[in-house]
């Protein structure tokens, strides 16, 4: 009888909000929001999808904090991947009290997981919680 294995829930245990998960090659690989804690934008790399390691954080150096009230700044990352590039779009949430949301988003690439990433560009503002698709055509949606 073959033998079956199982993926126990949760695959990180520990504070780890907001899971995005991509698939390259053989190599899987999560990141996680980190609100105010710095460095910021961890990166878990497995290649069963049991076994995690931490690799490194995206954002060491791209971006000040210097003002966010506790559990704002980095919300929400979404990594994908497309013709040999990384992408991470991430908000940074200013402020957060209803009924004013003071929140940026940014989009960062790299062409190796562990850097170096680009300098962060503005998207938009007013908005959380974003994604980026990449299109068969080569356009990218926000």
């Amino acid at each position: 009888m073959e033998e079956r294995s199982y993926i126990k829930n949760p695959v990180l245990t520990g504070f780890n909000p907001d899971p995005c998960i991509v698939r390259v090659e053989e190599n899987y690989y999560i990141v996680t929001s980190t609100f105010e804690w710095y460095p910021g934008v961890p990166v878990y790399h497995s290649r069963d999808l049991q076994n995690w390691r931490h690799l490194t954080n995206i954002l060491n150096k791209h971006h000040h904090f210097i003002g966010n009230p506790d559990s704002c700044s980095i919300w929400a990352p979404a990594l994908s991947y497309h013709d040999g590039v990384f992408y991470l779009v991430y908000t940074d949430v200013k402020r957060s009290k209803y009924p004013f949301k003071d929140a940026h988003n940014y989009l960062i690439t790299a062409t190796d997981i562990l850097g170096p990433w680009s300098e962060p560009i503005l998207l938009n503002s007013g908005s959380f919680d974003p994604s980026l698709f990449h299109n068969e055509d080569g356009r990218k949606w926000f």
